[in-house]
């Protein structure tokens, strides 16, 4: 699979889920996997700079999507 592939099938996903939400695709490095990982479970919000808002601990005891959210409704009023 090369790029366009990867972006396809990731426009596919969101039409197919009706996601709202900006989402963006990994470059055939996993440049962004590599950097975030989430293994084994993890939240990461990033904020309109680019910063990290919000990590959450490792999951499951630390993987809490209500804390995330939090986050993201104050960013959303910012």
């Amino acid at each position: 699979m090369d790029q366009v592939e990867r972006n396809k099938v990731a426009s596919k996903c969101c039409s197919t889920l009706n996601l709202t939400i900006p989402t963006a695709v990994d470059d055939m490095q996993d440049t962004v996997n590599q950097l975030y990982k989430a293994w084994p479970e993890r939240i990461y919000v990033i904020d309109q700079k680019g910063k990290i808002a919000y990590r959450s601990g490792v999951g499951p005891w630390g993987f809490k999507p209500s804390a995330a959210a939090a986050v993201v409704r104050k960013l959303l009023q910012e």
